[in-house]
């Protein structure tokens, strides 16, 4: 027995273009069977599947914004993000620091301490001029950086390390 909530939610799930992000390619067609006889037997499902709310120009926005954040993800990616922080900025993190730190140690610690006043585990993994620090089980090379406009703004930018 199918409840109503589930002829909802499917429902939702197809307008949203999210069908492929929880479904294989094989459940999908599945599903499609599965809606039909709903659509056949069910009112609600004969009602709401003939509603249309999304629109192709969507869906292909959708599928560009993923294709984004997937190439965001490789090696050529994560350097031209940090290069351009503009592309993703979901994976650019810039933390400015109080004053502009000529030793790198000083500088680790005072962007750890901000962290950790922020309320995120931070732990260093790798000490030097480049650290490798972990900040709630994301790896992070944390590189000194600057910004130039009216006044210079120092800080290190966290670019996402690489698993492979």
């Amino acid at each position: 027995m199918v409840t109503d909530e589930i002829i909802c939610l499917i429902w939702l799930l197809r307008e949203s273009g999210c069908m492929h992000d929880f479904f294989s390619r094989s459940e999908l067609d599945k599903i499609s069977a599965e809606m039909y006889k709903l659509y056949q037997n069910a009112p609600l499902a004969k009602v709401l599947y003939t509603i249309e709310i999304h629109s192709g120009i969507e869906l292909a926005i959708k599928k560009f914004l993923r294709m984004k954040k997937g190439v965001v993800k490789t090696q050529v990616g994560i350097g031209m993000n940090f290069l351009f922080p503009i592309l993703e900025r979901s994976q650019s993190v810039f933390i400015d620091t109080e004053e502009m730190f000529s030793n790198s140690t000083k500088r680790l610690h005072d962007v750890r301490d901000r962290l950790e006043a922020k309320g995120h585990t931070v732990t260093v993994l790798q000490d030097g001029q480049t650290p490798t620090i972990k900040v709630d089980n994301i790896i992070y090379e944390a590189i000194p950086y600057a910004t130039y406009g009216r006044v210079p703004i120092h800080g290190v930018r966290l670019r996402p390390k690489p698993l492979f």
